[in-house]
């Protein structure tokens, strides 16, 4: 299997006249709060998202940080991905479509999948710091990731989950009004009207969370390299990944 090319996302353009700004809030509210409205909101242990600021370490000790942590199983099956499943590095990001240190990695994971080629494969996983859609999440400081991530995995049922990635983090700021740019500019279809897309689409941003949960993240991103929990610095996942490729 090949690597899949990451096409570049033309600019959001406005919406086209007399098209309604809450549509795709409409879409979403379909989407997310029908299908999510009984998960009970839980006051977690969600730290403030700057603790996801990696602090200064070395490249040495980044990759001792890496080594010493535990080796998770992580499912792969149905999430989105670039590169071969045959890779010998897979990075698995939970990420969240409206957390600055998201986009930051989203532009770094790019450029690594770039220059490493059949090398490397990164998944994607949701994990949206909203409560519309996130029972873990003791407060909502991003309270359009829900919709986000419903407008992605939408785009993902049409085979057009990278585009609508790069999109999404390329917005100055996530609104109703941007969303829908993006999928008008896209030319996605709506997903209100199929329920089968509409119930797959709920239970793969629910599974996502779930699966985060489990796994202990509580912050955004958090990036899985072969299993183990690493930084999230370009530095540090650059270190891991020659590390693994040097290794006998």
């Amino acid at each position: 299997m090949g690597k899949k090319k990451r096409k570049n996302a033309p600019a959001p353009a406005a919406p086209p006249p007399g098209t309604s700004v809450n549509r795709l809030g409409v879409i979403v509210a379909v989407l997310l709060l029908a299908g999510l409205a009984a998960a009970v909101v839980y006051v977690g242990r969600m730290p403030p998202e700057t603790a996801t600021a990696s602090p200064p370490a070395a490249e040495a000790t980044d990759l001792g940080r890496w080594q010493a942590a535990p080796s998770r199983e992580l499912s792969l099956q149905s999430a989105p991905a670039i590169g071969p499943p045959e890779a010998p590095v897979t990075i698995v990001e939970f990420s969240d479509f409206q957390c600055p240190y998201c986009r930051q990695a989203a532009t770094y994971l790019n450029a690594l999948t770039e220059q490493y080629g059949e090398k490397l494969r990164v998944v994607f996983k949701d994990y949206p710091l909203d409560t519309a859609c996130n029972p873990y999440v003791g407060k909502t400081p991003h309270s359009m990731a829900c919709k986000a991530a419903a407008l992605a995995r939408c785009a993902g049922e049409q085979g057009r989950f990278w585009e609508t990635h790069d999109a999404i983090f390329a917005l100055a700021q996530l609104t109703d009004e941007s969303l829908l740019s993006v999928s008008s500019t896209l030319g996605l279809d709506g997903c209100e009207s199929d329920e089968v897309i509409v119930a797959r689409i709920v239970a793969g941003i629910r599974a996502d969370i779930e699966e985060g949960w489990k796994l202990g993240v509580s912050a955004t991103p958090t990036l899985f390299v072969n299993g183990r929990e690493a930084m999230n610095r370009e530095e540090a996942i650059r270190s891991i990944i020659d590390h693994i490729l040097s290794s006998p």
